[in-house]
C-alpha cells in the first residue's frame, strides 16, 4: 500500500490507487466466502489403487481424521486440507486438497511400490455425476 504524507497536516493517508487495489480485492475475498458458504459441506469418498490404504486429513488447524480406503469423509467444510496416502510396501503420498476452489467428491491415489521408479503422485479430485 502506498502511503502518502499530507502537506498540510503532516498526516498519513493512504493513496486513492492503493485503497482501490486493497476495497477490490477484499470485495472479492467477500464474494468467495459466499460462494462457499452457499455450496455447504461436502461429501469426499477417497479410494486408491490398490485398495486398503489408509488416508490422513488434516485440516490447517491439525484436526486429522484417518479412515481406510475405501472410506467416506461426510460433511466436510469447503477448506484446506493436508492429505497423507500409506500402505505398507508403497511409496507414501502427501498432498493439498482445496475444497473451497476445488470441485469434486471423489478423491482417488494411486499408490507405487517402495521399488518402483516412479514417484507418487499427488491424488485427483474428481467429480462424480
Amino acid at each position: 500500500m502506498n502511503i502518502e504524507i499530507s502537506p498540510d497536516s503532516g498526516i498519513e493517508y493512504a493513496s486513492i490507487d492503493s485503497t482501490k487495489k486493497l476495497y477490490s480485492r477484499a470485495t472479492a475475498f467477500i464474494a468467495k466466502i459466499r460462494l462457499v458458504v452457499d455450496r455447504g459441506p461436502v461429501n469426499i469418498t477417497v479410494v486408491s489403487i490398490p485398495n486398503e490404504a489408509r488416508i490422513e486429513l488434516s485440516t490447517q488447524r491439525g484436526d486429522t481424521t484417518a479412515k481406510t480406503t475405501i472410506s467416506e469423509f461426510p460433511n466436510l467444510y469447503r477448506g484446506l486440507y493436508n492429505y497423507k496416502v500409506t500402505r505398507e510396501g508403497y511409496k507414501t503420498i502427501v498432498g493439498d486438497l482445496n475444497l473451497v476452489d476445488e470441485d469434486g467428491t471423489l478423491l482417488e491415489c494411486k499408490l507405487y511400490e517402495v521399488g518402483e521408479k516412479e514417484d507418487p503422485n499427488p491424488c485427483t479430485l474428481k467429480k462424480v455425476p
